[in-house]
């Protein structure tokens, strides 16, 4: 823009010398051109001052728009710590909360196996309570003697094929 009114500044100087002393017209036109030489002027050291300053404030605004950036960084990260921290947090808690819970698990499960176990035992004796013949101190009495266990009986070869004999179990109940 500058530029563009220093053109029109020599060009005023131009025709106000051509139409100074012509007519009252040309010297109100000279008075107008010699108005736009001044601006020109004006306008190139407001084009300096303002680069001037300009430059001035840019440094200034690159420094405070740096500080605010540095702050912004130094916010990030905090918050990244934090929030590093508290999914820390909560991973050591999940973890201990699926620890608790297979232990939980792990109880529950030898407690059903322990009643099942002791559910079998317990019906194992009723029936043998429910068989008939049997009492308290018939089931204490019995017990097995050495000749109640089987005996192995020798193998027998037939034409060299080995044939095996099923011992017979002797078991005697007293009453």
């Amino acid at each position: 823009m500058t530029d563009h009114l220093q053109a029109l500044a020599i060009q005023a100087d131009v025709l106000s010398v051509k139409y100074e002393l012509e007519s009252d017209r040309g010297r109100e036109l000279t008075w107008l051109f010699k108005k736009v030489k001044a601006l020109s002027i004006r306008a190139r050291l407001d084009r300096i001052i303002v680069t001037l300053e300009h430059h001035y404030y840019a440094r200034r605004k690159a420094k405070v728009m740096d500080q605010r950036f540095e702050k912004l960084e130094q916010m990030q990260k905090e918050v990244q710590d934090r929030l590093q921290a508290q999914m820390q947090e909560q991973l050591t808690k999940v973890q201990q909360d699926m620890k608790d819970q297979m232990l939980e698990s792990q109880k529950s499960m030898m407690n059903q196996l322990t009643q099942l176990l002791l559910g079998g035992q317990k019906k194992k004796e009723r029936a043998l309570w429910s068989t008939p013949g049997m009492t308290v101190k018939t089931l204490s009495i019995h017990r097995v003697s050495p000749r109640q266990i089987p005996q192995r009986s020798p193998m027998h070869t037939h034409l060299g094929c080995p044939s095996i004999s099923v011992p017979s179990i002797k078991l005697a109940f007293q009453r």
